[in-house]
């Protein structure tokens, strides 16, 4: 799927992944607490709370990017390719 708008930036990939995860969460966030608002007409949409959960999601989103992913490594061997062009077992 094209998107409507491409922006270039001058990031590695992990950055550039941080970022479509801060755009991930703050859009789940942001549709979760508009519904809540919805189904109840007492809570305001935007309030300091919402200001604040976003900020520390995204705060948190960049620990695990630019800290935990440096620090811890997951590898997989099922799909290593040995010199024959074998599967390992």
């Amino acid at each position: 799927m094209n998107s409507i708008y491409n922006i270039d930036l001058p990031f590695d990939n992990d950055i550039i992944n941080m970022i479509y995860d801060i755009l991930k969460f703050s859009s789940i966030q942001l549709t979760t607490h508009l519904l809540f608002c919805l189904n109840n007409s007492s809570m305001s949409i935007f309030n300091m709370i919402f200001f604040q959960t976003l900020i520390f999601i995204s705060l948190g989103l960049m620990v695990y990017w630019l800290i935990i992913r440096k620090l811890i490594s997951f590898k997989n061997k099922i799909n290593e390719i040995n010199k024959n062009g074998k599967k390992r077992n």
